[in-house]
């Protein structure tokens, strides 16, 4: 065996010969013996050492989201007391990315359900800090297009990272996966975000409408074997090859919406160069390396064995399809009173705009509602918008979950706070809640540890639970 693994190390050639196959096979039965023969033959020794990490243990990352006017620094002591761990280590390419040394149940942290964190594959922070360079050459308006959005990571990453001075449109075609993205995008607070569903082929025919676009690309999956041991079985030459006719159209339809000189970030999770460097007429790219100016090159990869990651391919360039900018056809959409609950004064300065759709109150900017009328002009179907304030019902508007997810809950004045810290899971769970003091009949936010958590009815010395039931947890803490 030691003499076979020497041949392999000194000779890549003979990577993909009978010894090769042979050695793996006993290493590893449950990875394709296609995919490994291939590992070698591309990469060599680096293939090799990929392969083996395969059943080793993921890293755990998470990246933080500055919100309610809480800091890196406040969310991270936070955290540190959240999750029991003291010994977060930052992610070298990402100042908000930071790995765990165990992996908590985030379903029982109620810190991570009010949205301060998010957990993310550490290569993948990669994309919206990417991103963030668009936002610090550009003064305001940006336009971005995430064109795969679900479940969420990239998209409010590049939303934070573009806060103030853009709008991001987090598009997903999947309905199973379109509320996740919905899910996330009001979890972590983003309110510059238009969700929307579309075929991202459809978008190419707004010819120049974005600054930037990201296409986080469906792939054959080979750089998830390590978390998704599925994702083995599901794999083949066929579905790499079937994954790059997709993805070659979803390219040809970013450079055609991205203005000229715009910015794409091409994605994927796999290693194979038929999903990647091949589309942009390459053959090779870096291995990231921890290096100071490394982060800056356009074109890298990330993989088990060889970074502390889960495999990633990541090509950031600038687009150079001539283009004539369209007049877009536009839909008026239909404009709403604010509702009752919400502090007229406390909004008067955001100058922004109340809209109705599919009996769901938003409340919108004045660039998201003209982009908004754009979308819906041109068949693409808008899912959620800014800030879900509030849903129409037997004719009265019930305030939304998304209102304490989002900087508006600091306008809800006439909403009392009242802070549950031993009892944050049973909130979660859905259970209603009993209150010592008697307080005024009505709504409230349920708060832990000062962090807004949802929102709760008043009635006595009982609190109606008003946490979305498609997001409750069903476990429970172990005695």
């Amino acid at each position: 065996m030691g003499r076979r693994r020497n041949k392999l190390n000194k000779n890549k050639k003979r990577a993909g010969n009978n010894s090769g196959s042979s050695f793996f096979r006993e290493q590893n039965t449950e990875i394709p013996i296609e995919f490994r023969e291939k590992m070698l033959r591309e990469f060599g020794e680096s293939g090799r050492k990929i392969v083996e990490a395969m059943d080793s243990s993921p890293p755990v990352s998470i990246r933080l989201n500055p919100k309610y006017g809480l800091n890196l620094e406040q969310i991270y002591e936070i955290l540190a007391k959240s999750l029991g761990d003291t010994k977060l280590r930052a992610i070298p390419w990402c100042d908000t990315g930071y790995y765990l040394s165990f992996r908590p149940d985030f379903t029982l942290d109620p810190i991570h359900h009010s949205g301060l964190y998010y957990v993310q594959e550490a290569a993948s922070m990669l994309v919206g800090v990417y991103a963030s360079k668009l936002a610090s050459r550009s003064k305001e308006n940006i336009l971005w297009l995430d064109m795969c959005a679900a479940p969420g990571g990239k998209a409010t990453h590049i939303a934070r990272s573009i806060s103030g001075k853009g709008i991001v449109v987090a598009n997903e075609y999947d309905t199973k996966r379109i509320r996740s993205l919905i899910d996330n995008v009001v979890r972590m607070g983003c309110e510059n975000v238009i969700v929307t569903r579309a075929d991202g082929k459809d978008f190419g025919k707004l010819s120049g409408l974005f600054d930037g676009c990201s296409i986080d690309a469906p792939c054959s999956g080979e750089g998830m074997f390590r978390k998704d041991k599925k994702s083995r079985s599901d794999w083949s030459n066929q579905k790499v090859n079937k994954c790059a006719v997709i993805q070659a159209e979803l390219i040809k339809s970013a450079e055609q919406c991205v203005v000229k000189k715009g910015q794409i970030i091409y994605s994927t999770c796999t290693f194979s160069s038929e999903e990647n460097e091949e589309h942009f007429g390459n053959h090779n790219s870096d291995w990231w390396e921890l290096k100071e100016d490394h982060v800056y090159k356009s074109e890298l990869r990330f993989a088990p064995g060889i970074t502390e990651s889960e495999g990633f391919y990541i090509n950031n360039y600038t687009n150079n399809e001539n283009k004539t900018l369209s007049k877009y056809d536009s839909i008026k959409l239909h404009k709403k009173e604010p509702p009752a609950f919400i502090d007229k004064e406390a909004i008067q300065s955001r100058k922004d705009i109340f809209l109705e759709i599919n009996n769901k109150v938003f409340l919108v900017s004045q660039e998201q509602y003209k982009l908004a009328e754009i979308l819906t002009g041109n068949e693409i179907r808008i899912q959620h918008i800014g800030i879900q304030v509030g849903e129409i019902t037997n004719g009265r508007t019930i305030p939304s979950h998304n209102l304490i997810t989002s900087d508006l809950y600091k306008t809800l004045t006439n909403f009392p706070v009242i802070n549950v810290e031993n009892h944050a899971e049973e909130y979660l769970r859905g259970e209603a809640l009993m209150y010592s003091e008697g307080l005024s009949t009505g709504y409230c936010v349920i708060s832990h540890k000062n962090i807004p958590l949802g929102l709760g009815k008043i009635s006595g010395h009982r609190i109606n639970n008003l946490y979305p039931k498609y997001l409750r947890i069903k476990k429970k803490k172990l005695a």
